[in-house]
């Protein structure tokens, strides 16, 4: 997310529920995150609208082509529009929309997990 208060929110909730989270605003974050060899991410959350044009798939694909892998994703948007729905399912994400509950998240972050 390029929001700072909706990442430290994020954090502390995921913090809560014991997961070891991984902050990043935009691809430069993304990247000095993954230049950490020893970390493999199980789940990636991500925005669906970045600054500068930027999209969350983006985000979502650097993650798994830097692991060579396909790790679960959930994009997160207020985006109703099927243009994004498209794009997250040809994209293999999931999607959930704003305002997220947390217990919505968190179902959805256990099916993805199992």
């Amino acid at each position: 997310d390029n929001d700072l208060g909706v990442l430290d929110a994020m954090q502390t909730l995921l913090s809560r529920w014991g997961a070891d989270v991984r902050l990043a605003r935009d691809l430069d974050d993304i990247a000095d995150i993954l230049s950490d060899a020893a970390f493999e991410p199980a789940l990636i959350l991500a925005d669906y609208h970045l600054d500068d044009g930027v999209i969350g798939i983006e985000a979502v694909a650097r993650v798994r082509a830097a692991r060579e892998r396909h790790i679960p994703a959930i994009l997160i948007t207020a985006d109703r529009t099927e243009a994004t729905a498209d794009a997250a399912m040809s994209n293999a994400c999931e999607l959930l929309h704003k305002p997220v509950r947390p217990a919505e998240l968190r179902a959805l972050m256990q099916h993805l997990l199992k």
